[in-house]
């Protein structure tokens, strides 16, 4: 027995379809920019989540280590001949341990290859963002104090481990930051160590074009960036690009920059 015409399902004619692809090409246009924002939010949570991780190891080693904290592998400023200074090696195999991993050799201080081949195992020593496969460490160590930066256009000395030889308060100065790894070397981890301004994304008033730290204008985070302090907490900060001020600037110029890189 056939079916009536009635009971037959009706098919779609062009025009319906053409409309439903609209509409569905509509929602996904809509959809794209939130989709976008979620997925950079969910990269930014993961990167926080990390240099929250490498904040506490660095607690832990410092509890162990007469309150230092491990830096780049470099001799001490005042006994240049000692290579036993504790806090003085690569700051990333030194916290090995303290995220999951064995304790680092002193032999093995300043071997790049051993080092790059254990952190590649621990993704906490990444931010997500970075798709370069050949980086396995885009966070670097420096020593900013930013209440000193206020009050004179320039930086504490990037040298800083002991946590009681701070010029200011632990939780004012910034220990481990984002890296900009358009100017670092993923297999030589030498450079990872933010010493000088003109490693620090602006050197006095000026934003620096090639700074190790991350650039005053990188968009990794959606115009934010994650750092560690010497307590250990971790703060999410905006980075906004600025316009290189007038020679005639005052010092009140200068301090709005930074507020403008890193917003207090």
């Amino acid at each position: 027995m056939s079916c009536s015409p009635r009971c037959r399902g009706r098919a779609f004619t062009l025009v319906e379809l053409l409309v439903a692809v609209a509409i569905i090409a509509l929602l996904i246009t809509i959809l794209m920019p939130a989709l976008s924002r979620a997925k950079v939010l969910a990269y930014t949570v993961k990167c926080q989540t990390n240099l929250h991780k490498l904040g506490r190891a660095a607690q832990q080693y410092a509890s162990l280590n007469r309150n230092l904290v491990p830096r780049d592998y470099w001799y001490s400023c005042d006994e240049p001949w000692n290579t036993g200074q504790y806090g003085h090696y690569q700051f990333a195999a030194k916290l090995l341990e303290y995220v999951g991993g064995k304790p680092w050799p002193f032999r093995y201080s300043d071997d790049d290859h051993r080092i790059y081949k254990e952190l590649k195992k621990f993704p906490v020593f990444k931010c997500p963002c970075v798709d370069d496969k050949d980086f396995v460490l885009t966070y670097v160590v420096n020593g900013t104090g930013f209440e000193y930066y206020e009050k004179t256009g320039g930086y504490t000395s990037g040298a800083a481990s002991s946590i009681d030889d701070l010029p200011a308060s632990p939780q004012d100065i910034s220990y481990i930051m984002e890296a900009n790894i358009n100017m670092l070397d993923p297999f030589r981890f030498g450079i990872y160590d933010v010493l000088y301004p003109g490693n620090m994304p602006f050197h006095g008033k000026v934003p620096n074009e090639n700074p190790r730290a991350v650039r005053h204008d990188d968009k990794r985070h959606a115009g934010r960036t994650t750092l560690v302090f010497f307590d250990g907490h971790t703060e999410p900060r905006e980075l906004h690009p600025t316009t290189c001020p007038s020679p005639s600037s005052t010092r009140s110029t200068a301090t709005d920059e930074l507020h403008r890189l890193l917003r207090l």
